[in-house]
């Protein structure tokens, strides 16, 4: 799911979820989801399809911030 998210292929990234719903809370270990690296790659064709499908868009990963 994060890889369709990612590449911007919106046709992969439908199919993985129509399979399986609850595939748009998968997170990497830097708790990146599929709006992050959609996001990140400027894929909007994928941020669109998540938001029209109930996904989150204020979803928030592990950053960790150091301030000097």
């Amino acid at each position: 799911m994060l890889q369709a998210a990612e590449s911007g292929n919106v046709e992969d990234f439908r199919r993985l979820y129509l399979a399986e719903p609850g595939r748009l809370g998968v997170r990497n270990p830097k708790g990146r989801a599929a709006a992050h690296q959609a996001a990140a790659r400027n894929k909007l064709n994928i941020l669109q399809f998540i938001a029209a499908h109930g996904g989150g868009m204020t979803v928030t990963n592990r950053a960790v911030y150091v301030h000097g």
